[in-house]
């Protein structure tokens, strides 16, 4: 399970972890005060659309584009391997390098907002699986691609809204800007709740980035994701001191050190005290009962199932399809219950290969 679905889920080994050590009362005292702070601050940005999500992942893109430029390790580039792997589109991944080469190379905030805009719907499918409208009609035009057919799927005022949304950025973050960024990180933590990743980290404060609209923005969710974050660090290796949360349509960075927040919601553990506790919940997700559930159900062992499963990066597995290009006959993807994916790749020998990754 995702952290987002196991937050969600009061039953889950995290929901209840965190109702056996914070104080619920103590927390919507604290929740009450952030969101006192952020109604201060008026939303002066609003979207003239219903595509709300799309706009907060296209932001996400547009600000990175502000710190610096992208790389091929994004989520947008590894789902369109996948969409290579499972769906044939072969230059799926080639076009998706070509939007990032447009957007680095450029100096216009307008163009890197549309860029990005297109990166999130590769971003939406490689996170959730689902294939937008506009993903879907690129999938099935995939042959005869030009940029004037993939403008015109884009909508004016979504690309007016994460225009506007990037040049307050510029205004609220100012010269930090320039500071150093990690960007998406991981944690040692992060494979037992589905290869969770937060928003960034920099000057030791990890940030929460939202876009939404709605009045009172700080909820139980946006609390407890950004405290798991900080928690499944494990080996404390951003030395996380603080948490934060910017709200992009108000302007808005709220900023609190962990030392203050920890006891304000009723924590009588350290950091490092609560990251052991939390290691340690109940939470075991392996990916054997997965197979195996599915060998019981056929009945009999097929002589393949006997291939070893390499557990492999996303970036190693990225290098292994390019040297082995030209040799697959066709390809499996199976999402697994902690989020990774079980690929099996038939090769044009017959024989089989299988790798698991955490996308």
């Amino acid at each position: 399970m995702t952290l987002s679905s196991q937050l969600k889920d009061k039953n889950s080994p995290v929901s209840k972890w965190f109702r056996t050590h914070m104080d619920a009362s103590l927390y919507r005292k604290f929740a009450q005060a952030v969101n006192y702070e952020a109604t201060e601050y008026p939303v002066e940005i609003m979207p003239n659309h219903s595509e709300y999500g799309m706009a907060g992942t296209a932001f996400d893109y547009s600000f990175r584009w502000l710190i610096g430029p992208l790389h091929e390790e994004i989520v947008a580039a590894h789902a369109a391997l996948f969409l290579f792997l499972t769906h044939k589109w072969t230059e799926a991944p080639k076009f998706v390098s070509k939007i990032i080469q447009i957007g680095n190379a450029s100096q216009e905030i307008e163009k890197k907002a549309t860029l990005s805009i297109i990166l999130a719907w590769f971003d939406t499918y490689g996170r959730s699986g689902k294939i937008t409208p506009a993903l879907q009609f690129l999938l099935e035009n995939q042959n005869s691609i030009d940029w004037e057919s993939v403008n015109s799927l884009i909508s004016k005022e979504l690309a007016e809204d994460v225009t506007r949304l990037t040049y307050a950025a510029l205004t609220t973050w100012g010269k930090d800007l320039d500071k150093a960024f990690i960007l998406n990180p991981t944690f040692a933590g992060s494979r037992s709740v589905g290869g969770a990743d937060a928003d960034w980290i920099t000057e030791e404060v990890l940030y929460d980035c939202k876009t939404t609209k709605i009045d009172r923005p700080f909820g139980r969710e946006t609390l407890l994701q950004t405290l798991a974050y900080a928690f499944l660090d494990y080996d404390n290796q951003y030395n996380i001191h603080s948490l934060g949360w910017y709200y992009a349509r108000r302007n808005l960075r709220i900023v609190y050190p962990l030392d203050e927040i920890l006891p304000r919601l009723g924590f009588d553990l350290t950091l490092a005290g609560l990251r052991q506790s939390f290691a340690n919940r109940d939470q075991t997700i392996s990916i054997a009962p997965a197979i195996n559930q599915k060998e019981g159900k056929r009945g009999k062992k097929s002589e393949h199932e006997n291939t070893k499963i390499e557990v492999i990066s996303l970036g190693a597995f990225d290098d292994w399809c390019k040297a082995h290009e030209g040799r697959f006959k066709y390809t499996s993807v199976e999402r697994q219950p902690d989020n990774r994916r079980l690929i099996t790749v038939y090769m044009d020998d017959n024989s089989m290969e299988k790798f698991l990754i955490t996308f």
